[in-house]
């Protein structure tokens, strides 16, 4: 007759941790200190421009008279989002605090709230760049083209008098490899005690800050009916 074994089923309470980031785009909302978002649809921000010099009379003690004026840009909320998650007291003591509201919120946070925000953040710009007719480049990087095309962006970001010590350079992991690797790049490795070698890409010319993005938060546009669903591969 044959063994009867029962054998032991081990339920464990703690959550498998997820592998994640925190939010990426969260620089841009600190660029500037001015504009407030919180509790409010709508938001103005202001602008002002003022006339130039013109000629001196020598002798004349009247002064050119200048012009200034002012408006208001307006800018609306418009991606509203909303969620509430109802838990029974009972899931939450048979499921050995597995369903706990703490556990559940911080899940959101990591696998919904966070990614969204990124998503929505970077397609945003992108469909505000196509709405205003900006150049958007499509010519594929490789090693050999990556400083060119980086170079160009820098130029023509200077010659409009854009502040190089305020810019932050947001990019994939696969842009930062192209970067290591770029053609003309002279590289100085840096041998730690104990032989390590760091190879990273940390600044690059003016730029002082590379934010790494994960690639599927960084593509053009995204579904929000539910959560957050890719639609385009670019």
């Amino acid at each position: 007759m044959p063994n009867t074994i029962n054998y032991v089923t081990r339920f464990e309470s703690k959550l498998r941790e997820l592998y994640g980031q925190e939010l990426t785009s969260d620089l841009l909302f600190h660029s500037n200190s001015d504009i407030q978002v919180t509790n409010t649809k709508y938001i103005k921000i202001p602008t002002l421009s003022v006339s130039g010099y013109k000629d001196h009379s020598r002798g004349s003690m009247n002064y050119n008279a200048g012009s200034y004026n002012n408006n208001f840009e307006q800018k609306t909320l418009a991606h509203d989002r909303d969620i509430e998650f109802a838990v029974d007291p009972m899931d939450v003591d048979e499921t050995d605090m597995i369903l706990s509201i703490g556990n559940i919120q911080n899940r959101f946070e990591k696998t919904q709230a966070i990614p969204e925000l990124d998503c929505y953040t970077y397609s945003k710009l992108y469909s505000e760049a196509t709405r205003l007719n900006m150049t958007i480049k499509t010519t594929a990087l490789t090693a050999a083209n990556v400083l060119s095309d980086f170079d160009a962006n820098l130029e023509a970001m200077e010659d409009k008098g854009v502040p190089l010590d305020r810019l932050v350079l947001f990019c994939t992991a696969g842009y930062k490899k192209l970067l290591k690797n770029a053609e003309g790049v002279q590289r100085t490795l840096d041998v730690k005690t104990g032989g390590g070698i760091d190879r990273r890409v940390r600044t690059l010319d003016d730029i002082q800050h590379i934010q790494t993005v994960p690639s599927a938060r960084f593509k053009s546009a995204f579904d929000f009916t539910d959560g957050c669903t890719r639609l385009h591969s670019h």
